[in-house]
């Protein structure tokens, strides 16, 4: 082989093993990953309903960081919702988990904040339930 030749193949191994230039398809799969987040979206917070607190990230996921009577199947700790993206001002779509027996099953969501923040009305898996912001 040629010193031309062995040059270009060494660049073009490279060129593939190090990612695209800056503004290629690599880039854009970087940018519709950070489209992907919810930071500073009112649903990034703390959310309360009775004895129970779920808190939302703004990587999109919930967990449940204090547990309640009743529903066994949870753990603080667990995962709540996964893949929350925002669909238009104050709402957002998902999938949230729901207990069915000693297992959680995941089912599309669909949650509006209210418009000043401290409320959260979730539909998922056929019903309805309302959190309110935690302090």
């Amino acid at each position: 082989m040629n010193s031309q030749f062995m040059g270009t193949a060494i660049a073009s191994l490279l060129f593939v093993a190090c990612g695209a230039p800056e503004g290629d398809v690599a880039g854009q799969e970087i940018g519709a990953i950070e489209q992907k987040s919810i930071a500073g979206e009112p649903l990034v917070s703390g959310w309360q309903n009775g004895d129970w607190i779920q808190t939302i990230y703004a990587d999109g996921n919930g967990y449940i960081t204090q547990r309640g009577p009743g529903f066994d199947c949870w753990s603080v700790g667990d995962k709540s919702f996964r893949n929350l993206v925002k669909t238009g001002t104050n709402s957002y779509s998902g999938e949230c988990g729901l207990c069915s027996g000693l297992s959680v099953t995941w089912h599309s969501v669909a949650i509006v904040v209210s418009s000043d923040g401290l409320w959260m009305t979730e539909t998922c898996g056929g019903s309805t339930s309302s959190w309110y912001k935690v302090p």
